[in-house]
């Protein structure tokens, strides 16, 4: 083999490995993508459900002060009343108002916050 070969043979492994070093990283990187995007899609279902949840809670709560100031001020509908007499009886508004407050609320602001 003349030194033209050899130059070429070493400069056709060098391009070759520069080549198959550049597609394994880009290689890796895809697999990697690939990966993070199913762990992404995954963590908005768990906050939609957390949200859901919240607001749930949220909504149950506030009805239940609404009717608590209804009945406090006589405006309560005949089919309010019924409903109101076949309920269990509630709680205080104070110690309704401190659970509310501790568990849902400090957990929506921080969700939403987010």
């Amino acid at each position: 083999m003349s030194e033209e070969e050899v130059a070429i043979v070493i400069l056709a492994i060098i391009f070759g490995s520069v080549i198959s070093i550049v597609f394994i990283v880009q290689l890796f990187g895809l697999i990697k993508s690939f990966l993070d995007r199913k762990k992404s899609d995954e963590a908005p279902v768990e906050i939609n459900e957390q949200l859901i949840e919240d607001y749930l809670s949220f909504k149950k709560h506030a009805d239940q002060r609404i009717r608590r100031l209804e009945k406090k001020q006589g405006l309560s509908s005949p089919s309010n009343s019924r409903a109101e007499l076949n309920s269990p009886p509630e709680e205080s508004s104070l110690q309704d108002d401190r659970k509310y407050s501790s568990s849902g609320d400090n957990k929506l602001k921080n969700m939403l916050r987010k």
